[in-house]
C-alpha cells in the first residue's frame, strides 16, 4: 500500500479550515475531526501532519488579513490627507 501525502488533501482541507473559520468557535469542527473525517476518506499520514497544516493555513490567513488592513489603512490615510487648494490669488484672477 502506497503512503498518501496530506498534499493530496490540502485542497479539501483548506476548504474545509475556510468553511470552520466563519462558524461560531462552538460550531466549529476540530482538527482532530477533521483528521478522522481524513482517515475516512483515504488519508494514511498522521494527525500532527494535518495539525501543522492547520497552523500554516492559520498563519497565511493571518497574513493575508494584515495585508489588507495595511492597504486599507493606506487609502484612508491618502483620503485624509487634507485637500490642498490653488492660492487665492490664482483664485481670484
Amino acid at each position: 500500500m502506497t503512503a498518501v501525502w496530506i498534499d493530496e488533501f490540502a485542497p479539501r482541507l483548506s476548504a474545509w479550515l475556510s468553511a470552520e473559520a466563519v462558524k461560531s468557535r462552538k460550531q466549529r469542527r476540530t482538527l482532530k475531526q477533521m483528521f478522522l473525517d481524513l482517515r475516512e476518506l483515504g488519508y494514511e499520514g498522521s494527525y500532527d501532519r494535518v495539525a501543522a497544516f492547520g497552523r500554516q493555513w492559520k498563519v497565511g490567513q493571518m497574513e493575508r488579513v494584515n495585508s489588507a488592513s495595511k492597504s486599507t489603512l493606506s487609502r484612508l490615510q491618502l483620503l485624509s490627507r487634507p485637500f490642498i487648494s490653488a492660492p487665492l490669488t490664482q483664485i481670484q484672477r
